[in-house]
């Protein structure tokens, strides 16, 4: 009888509703190309020295419920092998952020091992997505990484943060 209850309750819960869910944009907006091109955007080398609202908002977006990412690096779980529990599936490459935005590249490990970058609109509260899109390997360099997705050449959406 429990379970038939933990399982109706589930059911009415169902997927999260588009109010629920964080509208992306798969193609990076011209309002936010334009304001990215002109940012000077600081280095940023550890996932602590990620801004708290853009560490938290990378930590709703991967619903988890601490910030699970690696040092650059560091050791994190690449494959959907798992050989040591505590790894991070997820492994900061390169950030930087100016007063107003923050780039963040990483890795994704698990069954498909993605190189990923989320843009996020800052405010002194809080960080917001606003785009999010995929590369073909790790960008090393800000530098670089701010102009191919500048040029359109980090493609959206990304089907699993």
């Amino acid at each position: 009888m429990t379970i038939g209850i933990v399982v109706l309750a589930l059911l009415a819960l169902g997927e999260p509703n588009d109010d629920q869910r964080q509208a992306v944009p798969s193609t990076l907006p011209a309002s936010a190309r334009a304001h990215l091109k002109s940012a000077t955007l600081a280095p940023i080398a550890h996932v602590d020295n990620l801004p708290a609202a853009v560490r938290s908002a990378l930590t709703t977006l991967f619903g988890s419920e601490r910030l699970e990412m690696a040092e650059p690096g560091a050791a994190f779980q690449s494959t959907d092998a798992i050989m040591t529990p505590d790894l991070p599936v997820r492994r900061l490459i390169t950030a930087g952020c100016a007063r107003d935005l923050c780039l963040v590249h990483y890795e994704r490990g698990g069954v498909a091992h993605t190189y990923q970058v989320a843009l996020l609109a800052l405010s002194p509260e809080k960080a917001r997505l606003q785009w999010g899109g995929l590369t073909s390997g790790p960008i090393q360099g800000l530098a670089e990484l701010k102009s191919l997705v500048v040029e359109g050449r980090v493609r959206g959406p990304v089907p699993n943060w």
